[in-house]
C-alpha cells in the first residue's frame, strides 16, 4: 500500500514539518524518518536481539560504497552508492599537498525489495571524478536519498543532484560546483524536502550557500549566499504559524530561512566550528549542538522570531559540558538524548531547563557516526565496530541488548514495521 504525498502536513503547531501523509507504517522517506526526527511510526516493532546467525531476514552484499541511510517507500529500500570504473584521467600537480582523485566513479541509485532483499533496479545517474579524496571514514555517497513518492532525489554533493522515478528512470540532473571542505574531509550533508522544494545545503571553504530547487525540474527557485565555513549538517524544516522555516546549523551561527523564498528570518550566534550534528525540534524549540573545538548545545525558541536572537530571551539556554559531534540527537518526552562527541557515552538534558537528567551513561560502543533512532519505546544506536545497542526508554535507558554484525555502520538504522534495516559499508541487513 502506497503512502500518499500531500503538499504540507503538520502534526501540531510548531513541530517539525512533515511532507507526507502516512497511510501505512512501511515508510521511511528521508534520513531522519517519517517525521524528520529519528522516530519510527507508532506501529513499528523492530527486534531487540540479533546476530549474524539469528533473526536475519535477508542480507545483501552491496556492489558499491556509500554511507547514506536508506529511504523506504512502497516496499522499496532505496539507497545510493558509488563504484570505481577503473578508468582514470590526467590531473595537474596536487594542490596544497593533497592529491585529488583521478578515477572515474559511477554514481548509482538502487532499490531492493523490502521483504526479500531482491534487487529491483539499479540506475547509474552519472559517471564522474570525485572532487576530494575525503576523510578515511567518508564516501562519495554520504548524503541520504529522499523521496516524496513521485520522485527519488539523490544528492552526490559536487557530483550533482539527480531525480529518478520510483522505477529508477532518470528524470533530471543538476550540476553543482566543486566544493572545498575543511582539511579535505569530503562532503556529507543531506538535502531536506517539503512543499515540492528540495533544500540543498552548501557550506564550504569557498562561497557557501543554501538553495531551494524545484523538485520537478531541478532548477533553482532561490539561492541565498551564506557567510560560513564548512559544515556537514542537514537542514531541518519546521513550521512557525503559517510560515515554513528552514533551520541550518553552521560554524558560529544558526540561521533560519523562509522555505518559499530563501530570505533569512532569524539567526543566533554561539555555535562552535565545523558542526556535523543536525538540528532537532519540538514544541517551537529548536536544539542545535556541536562538539568540535568546543562543546555547545543551544535551545532556541523560534515562535514568531526575527532578527538576531543571540542576546534575547529566545535563546532559552546553552549547555557546554558535553555535546554530540557526528550523531544527531533524538527528543523523547521533553528530554534530549545525545552521545558525547562520537563515542558510546549517552547524555540526557531536560528540554525546558537545559539541566542534566543523567550524564555520561557508558554504552558498550566505541565510535559512533550513525544517528540514534527511536522505535517502540527504545533507542537504537549503531557503531563503526558493528555493534548496535538497544536501550529501554521506560527504564532509565537500561541496556536491553548489545548486538554484533560483521560490518561497519555509518548509516543510521531504519525501523519499518517489524523490520530493522542496517546499512553497512559492505552489506545491507534486514533484521526481523
Amino acid at each position: 500500500m502506497k503512502l500518499v504525498p500531500i503538499a504540507l502536513l503538520l502534526l501540531c503547531f510548531n513541530t517539525p514539518l512533515v511532507a507526507f501523509q502516512e497511510t501505512d507504517s512501511e515508510a521511511w522517506p528521508a534520513w531522519r524518518g517519517p517525521t524528520m526526527d529519528g522516530k519510527a511510526s507508532d506501529s513499528a516493532q523492530p527486534p531487540t536481539q540479533w546476530s549474524e546467525s539469528e533473526h536475519i531476514a535477508w542480507k545483501v552484499q552491496l556492489p558499491g560504497l556509500g554511507n547514506s541511510t536508506p529511504s523506504v517507500w512502497d516496499g522499496k529500500v532505496i539507497l545510493t552508492f558509488t563504484r570505481p570504473t577503473g578508468r582514470k584521467i590526467d590531473l595537474p600537480a596536487a594542490e596544497n599537498g593533497r592529491p585529488k582523485p583521478d578515477e572515474i566513479h559511477e554514481l548509482v541509485v538502487a532499490a531492493y525489495d523490502l521483504d526479500s532483499g531482491k534487487s529491483l533496479w539499479e540506475t547509474t545517474v552519472a559517471e564522474k571524478v570525485p572532487n576530494e579524496t575525503g576523510h578515511r571514514t567518508s564516501s562519495y555517497a554520504s548524503a541520504s536519498p529522499v523521496t516524496d513518492g513521485k520522485r527519488i532525489y539523490a544528492f552526490f554533493g559536487s557530483l550533482g543532484v539527480y531525480a529518478v522515478d520510483t522505477d529508477g528512470k532518470k528524470l533530471w540532473a543538476r550540476e553543482m560546483p566543486a566544493m572545498t571542505t575543511a582539511a579535505g574531509f569530503g562532503e556529507g550533508a543531506s538535502p531536506a524536502l517539503a512543499d515540492d522544494i528540495l533544500i540543498i545545503p552548501w557550506d564550504e571553504e569557498g562561497q557557501s550557500f543554501i538553495a531551494g530547487i524545484n523538485t520537478e525540474t531541478g532548477k533553482d527557485i532561490w539561492r541565498t549566499d551564506r557567510e560560513t565555513g564548512s559544515s556537514w549538517t542537514t537542514p531541518l524544516i519546521v513550521k512557525d504559524g503559517d510560515q515554513s522555516v528552514v533551520v541550518t546549523s553552521a560554524t558560529k551561527t544558526t540561521r533560519a530561512y523562509d522555505l518559499q523564498n530563501g530570505k533569512e528570518i532569524w539567526h543566533c550566534d554561539g555555535m562552535s566550528s565545523n558542526p556535523t550534528s543536525s538540528p532537532v525540534a519540538v514544541d517551537g524549540v529548536v536544539i542545535v549542538g556541536n562538539a568540535y573545538k568546543g562543546n555547545v548545545v543551544q535551545a532556541i525558541r523560534f515562535e514568531g522570531a526575527t532578527g538576531d536572537l543571540t542576546q534575547t530571551s529566545n535563546l532559552l539556554w546553552t549547555y557546554k559540558k558535553s555535546a554530540s559531534y557526528v550523531p544527531t540527537p533524538v527528543i523523547v518526552d521533553g528530554k534530549l538524548y545525545f552521545l558525547k562527541g562520537s563515542q558510546g557515552i549517552l547524555n540526557c538534558l531536560d528540554i525546558k531547563t537545559g539541566e542534566s537528567v543523567f550524564p555520561g551513561k557508558r554504552l558498550e560502543l566505541k565510535n559512533v557516526h550513525s544517528s540514534p533512532i527511536v522505535a517502540a519505546g527504545r533507542i537504537y544506536v549503531s557503531s563503526r565496530e558493528g555493534d548496535t545497542v538497544v536501550l529501554d526508554l521506560n527504564k532509565d535507558c537500561d541496556v536491553l541488548a548489545t548486538n554484533h554484525l560483521d560490518d561497519v555502520f555509518d548509516a543510521s538504522p531504519v525501523a519499518i514495521g517489524k523490520k530493522l534495516l542496517l546499512r553497512g559499508r559492505s552489506n545491507l541487513y534486514c533484521i526481523e
